[in-house]
């Protein structure tokens, strides 16, 4: 028999995360024999998607937005075994949780609940991110990478507001609005975040004032 050694492979995952894993190559190799490739472990580095909620319907049904949101997020996550998904956003103006309702999403998706934290009280952009930092600290996930899920006019804000706060992020490919949106209402959003985003800056650089 040819004697065995474990081999170290560091593969990179489209530039973001590293598949780690050992391989058992046989002196065989050097001899031009056919190798059999064994797997001795795998893991991947924490990885934790932050998705933002939106409105969900007076019926309980969620909006077109939160659906992308919440799309976006599993279509992302789906890639790397174990991801977790921070589900944030409290209860609106309908009364329903948004939080829960993209939990159901993330369920319907094939997600497990052991993969799902919820962030239950935030009901505003910054609210959100400062509650989503303290749930990421308590529960040891800020040594990992950090992923931002929302809608693309949605993302700077998001994205700022948590460098802020101390924490680098990365942006998840959103779904696109403009197909579901009307472009009055898609320019109104755009709008409210230019305005949105320096003052949510002031109130995160200095939260005394918020």
């Amino acid at each position: 028999m040819f004697p065995a050694f474990p081999v170290p492979v560091d593969v990179r995952v489209r530039g973001t995360t590293k598949l780690v894993f050992s391989v058992e190559l046989s002196s065989q190799w050097a001899k031009g024999t056919p190798v059999c490739f064994s797997i001795a472990g795998n893991h991947f580095m924490n990885l934790t998607i932050v998705v933002f909620g939106a409105a969900v319907r007076a019926d309980g049904t969620p909006s077109g937005t939160l659906v992308r949101r919440s799309r976006s997020a599993w279509l992302f996550g789906r890639q790397f075994p174990g991801s977790r998904y921070v589900v944030s956003g409290g209860t609106g103006a309908s009364g329903h949780a948004e939080w829960q309702a993209m939990q159901d999403l993330l369920l319907q998706d094939g997600v497990s609940m052991e993969c799902i934290l919820p962030e239950k009280e935030g009901t505003d952009t910054l609210g959100q991110i400062r509650n989503c930092v303290r749930l990421l600290r308590e529960h040891g996930l800020l040594d990992g990478q950090i992923w931002i899920a929302t809608s693309t006019y949605h993302q700077a804000r998001c994205w700022l507001l948590f460098r802020l706060l101390g924490i680098n992020t990365r942006l998840v490919r959103a779904l696109p609005d403009r197909f579901d949106l009307p472009l009055r209402k898609l320019v109104w959003f755009w709008m409210r975040e230019i305005a949105a985003l320096p003052c949510d800056a002031v109130l995160a650089l200095f939260p005394g004032r918020g």
